[in-house]
């Protein structure tokens, strides 16, 4: 069901449906819709005055789906490598290949629908030629602090919520193939972050004691990741 109400900064409609839930939920869809999802007790009014009490969350909320949305219709046809951001020059061709110059990334495609996969696949290439070199230079810091730990099995994929995760018992990081867009520094921050894990397993007060004696600045990096 659909609701229209009427507050300061004029008309809003929202979507409304009842849940078995506990309490009132509101979420900002990715087009800028409001989706309210509320317990069968809970009165349409009350689910309008709650909705005009989110209002200015709603207008963040937008805001940065807005910006989002301008970021990408601006990157539409760029990649970012290493923090570098590259024009991508598209070619037809039967056999995949890719090549940096000049500032752009050549992809060799067969079709333009490809063009996205290609990328992926590019991205992944040079995050298995440079992932092991960039984390064996951490790795050797931790060595320095007095850290004796094996060297990682470093595996690669893409990743949708988490730029890396480490699995201790089979002695192996996974580190998100997208870290290739990001530069350098930051790359090696996620892989001392899950090394660090190697040491001590939780997020605690000593967990990140550990961490900053290898990268100093963590907190930094893990802000140009966002």
């Amino acid at each position: 069901m659909i609701r229209r109400i009427k507050t300061n900064s004029g008309d809003i409609s929202y979507e409304i449906k009842r849940k078995k839930v506990k309490r009132l939920n509101l979420r900002v869809r990715e087009d800028g819709s409001v989706y309210v999802s509320v317990p069968y007790y809970v009165a349409f009014e009350q689910a309008d005055r709650f909705v005009a009490k989110n209002l200015p969350f709603i207008e963040r909320a937008r805001e940065k789906l807005s910006k989002a949305a301008e970021k990408a219709e601006e990157d539409e046809g760029y990649v970012y490598f290493l923090g570098e951001r590259l024009k991508i020059n598209a070619v037809r061709g039967e056999k995949f290949s890719a090549q940096v110059k000049d500032g752009e990334v050549l992809l060799t495609v067969k079709s333009e629908e490809d063009i996205p996969a290609a990328r992926d696949k590019w991205l992944r290439a040079e995050s298995e030629r440079l992932f092991p070199k960039i984390c064996r230079e951490k790795y050797l810091l931790f060595k320095e602090q007095g850290f004796d730990i094996p060297f990682p099995k470093i595996t690669c994929r893409k990743m949708k919520t988490r730029w890396g995760s480490c699995t201790m018992e089979k002695g192996r990081i996974t580190l998100n193939i997208m870290l290739m867009e990001k530069p350098v520094e930051c790359i090696g921050y996620v892989f001392a972050h899950e090394l660090a894990h190697f040491v001590v397993q939780d997020h605690s007060q000593r967990f990140y004691g550990v961490l900053e004696r290898v990268v100093p600045d963590w907190r930094e990096m893990k802000k140009k990741l966002k």
